[in-house]
C-alpha cells in the first residue's frame, strides 16, 4: 500500500505569524531594518577610538531610528503565540540584543575603566537585527526614499533663478 501523505503542511513550515499579524509587523520589521542601517553611522565613531567619537556615537544609539529597536522587537515579540518555539527564540535573541546594547553603550562611557571590543559589539547588534528579522514569514518592505538633501541656501536660490525665470518671460 501507498504511504499515506498528509494534505496539511507540516507544522514546522508554517510562518510564526497569522496573515493579519504579518501585516502589523511589517512596519515593525522596517523599523529594525531601519536601525540596523542606523547602526551603520556608529562604526566610523568608535573607529575613531576617541572621547567625542565614543560621545557621538552614544547619542547616535539613542536617537532615531536605532533608538526604535525595543519598540520594534517587542511589538513582534507580543504577536507571536504565548509559549512558542518561535517567540521564546525571538525573545532570547532580543534579550541579548538589549544586552549587547547596554555593554556597548557602557564600554563607551568617558569613565569608562576597561573597553570592550566596541566594533565587534556592534557587529553582533547588527546580526542579531537580522536574525530577529528572519523566520516571520514576512520580508521588511524598501523604506521611502529620503527626501532630497538640500541646504535652505539652495532652495532660495533655486526659487530666485525660477522667479527671475518667470518674470523674463512674463517681460516679453
Amino acid at each position: 500500500p501507498a504511504a499515506f501523505v498528509s494534505p496539511l503542511p507540516a507544522f514546522a513550515d508554517a510562518p510564526l505569524l497569522t496573515p493579519s499579524a504579518m501585516l502589523t509587523a511589517g512596519q515593525y520589521l522596517n523599523d529594525i531594518k531601519a536601525a540596523r542601517r542606523g547602526l551603520d553611522d556608529v562604526a566610523p565613531l568608535i573607529v575613531r577610538d576617541s572621547t567625542e567619537g565614543f560621545e557621538a556615537a552614544r547619542i547616535t544609539i539613542r536617537k532615531e531610528p536605532v533608538n526604535g529597536i525595543r519598540k520594534a522587537c517587542s511589538k513582534i515579540i507580543m504577536l507571536l503565540p504565548e509559549g512558542s518555539a518561535g517567540r521564546k527564540e525571538k525573545d532570547k535573541i532580543y534579550e541579548s540584543i538589549k544586552k549587547n546594547l547596554e555593554t556597548l553603550d557602557n564600554g563607551m562611557r568617558p569613565e569608562a575603566k576597561e573597553r570592550p571590543d566596541n566594533l565587534a559589539l556592534l557587529k553582533t547588534v547588527q546580526m542579531e537585527l537580522d536574525a530577529f528579522s528572519e523566520g516571520l514569514g514576512i520580508a521588511a518592505a524598501d523604506p521611502p526614499a529620503p527626501p532630497p538633501t538640500t541646504t535652505a541656501d539652495e532652495d532660495l536660490a533655486a526659487l530666485r533663478a525660477r522667479l527671475a525665470e518667470l518674470n523674463a518671460l512674463q517681460s516679453q
